[in-house]
């Protein structure tokens, strides 16, 4: 009896029907287990399936909040610089030609200070959120 076409072919379309399978699987339940060699038990249960560009897309929201954070540490820096100049009112003029700074400059200069601050710690911890997503 010769061979048919069919049954020569038989191996290789139940195995392209089986990629099929697995492939019109919905995803959820191929993420749930994963063959690993190594393993013991020789299955490891995924914690949680990511969507495809996930860690591209975290990537970039955190580069975008490093640019954020780098340009309100520049205009907090840049604020602190040029509010070294007392401004009209902040100088009390004494009797014998002298003057000397109110509180109200010292208060504004420490506040100055404080966003220059408040704007670095942002920056680090944007830049170790950063890092964090790399390693």
């Amino acid at each position: 009896m010769k061979p048919t076409v069919l049954s020569r072919l038989g191996p290789c379309v139940l195995a392209a029907l089986g990629l099929l399978g697995a492939l019109a699987a919905p995803p959820a339940a191929l993420a749930r287990e994963q063959r690993d060699a190594g393993h013991p038990g020789g299955f490891v249960v995924l914690a949680k399936p990511q969507a495809p560009g996930s860690s591209q897309a975290a990537r970039r929201r955190a580069d975008e909040r490093v640019a954020r954070a780098l340009d309100a540490l520049l205009a907090a820096e840049h604020a602190l610089r040029h509010g070294q100049q007392p401004l009209p009112g902040e100088r009390r003029h004494l009797v014998d030609g002298y003057s000397r700074l109110t509180s109200a400059y010292f208060d504004r200069l420490q506040a100055l200070q404080a966003a220059v601050d408040k704007a670095r710690s942002r920056l680090q911890s944007a830049y170790a959120a950063r890092d964090a997503l790399t390693s």
